[in-house]
């Protein structure tokens, strides 16, 4: 019996991040700092009441960082990009979209480039892995004609191919340094909700979220089974690298690599 993935849902990720012991891939700012929390209103913890009655002068009050991404100053074919201090540098915003990081650009299948108003196995353009003839990326002959390509091709990878001049898509290690080595902070920017993700060196991006309050986006590569590939994962309480079947249609946000 052939094993087919089924796409994420809400529910179960929601249950899944919650449930789930291990911390590495958890937000590292406010929303799992394990300290007390403060209202950004009063300073004080929440559910409590300050004390204080006298206001402090103007030279004590504490500088707030506006929640809002680096704004570039680089771009190759005209897409601006962000060093966050990591092996890729990554897009200021997402495939689909012209230099607008809160907007969430073109959601389509695993190795297509139009999003389609219904995407199924019977439009997929590599065929049906459901009635075993995947054309292209089939690792396995239940599922098609086995070629054991595991990673889109710079023709079939969507910013590569529109884009050009390198860029392309994020692998799934890249996605998972991005976890690691950044500071993941839940809010909203330009109306949209989603993570202000800041790196090592304190440059920042924006991503948001592309279906109700969850994120979705793709990497460049197969899961171990041929109808499905890996993808980047969040909401509020939690982000992961995971997968899901390639008709799922996410946002892409590509990565270029440059000395």
């Amino acid at each position: 019996m052939k094993k087919l993935f089924i796409v994420l849902c809400l529910p179960l990720l929601v249950l899944g991040m919650a449930s789930c012991d291990n911390k590495d891939n958890e937000p590292k700012g406010p929303e799992t700092a394990g300290t007390e929390q403060t209202s950004p209103e009063s300073g004080t913890p929440e559910g409590g009441e300050s004390d204080k009655t006298v206001l402090p002068d103007e030279g004590d009050k504490p500088v707030e960082k506006p929640f809002e991404p680096t704004i570039p100053t680089e771009n190759v074919m005209s897409r601006l990009y962000v060093d966050l201090g990591l092996s890729v540098k990554w897009a200021y915003s997402n495939y689909g979209t012209i230099n607008s990081p809160s907007q969430v650009g073109d959601l389509v299948a695993w190795g297509a480039f139009r999003n389609k108003t219904e995407s199924t196995w019977e439009n997929y353009p590599y065929g049906d892995a459901s009635q075993g003839k995947l054309d292209k990326y089939c690792l396995d002959e239940e599922y098609g004609k086995v070629d054991n390509l595991t990673t889109l091709e710079k023709a079939d990878d969507a910013p590569a191919s529109s884009w050009g001049g390198g860029w392309r898509m994020p692998t799934a290690s890249e996605f998972q340094e991005l976890i690691d080595e950044c500071t993941w902070e839940w809010g909203t920017y330009n109306d949209m909700d989603g993570y202000l993700v800041t790196g090592p060196n304190g440059n920042s991006i924006f991503l948001s979220v592309n279906d109700a309050d969850m994120g979705y986006y793709w990497t460049s590569e197969l899961s171990g089974f041929s109808d499905a590939a890996m993808m980047l994962v969040f909401s509020k309480i939690g982000i992961k690298v995971l997968s899901s079947e390639r008709i799922s249609q996410f946002a892409i946000r590509p990565v270029i690599e440059i000395e």
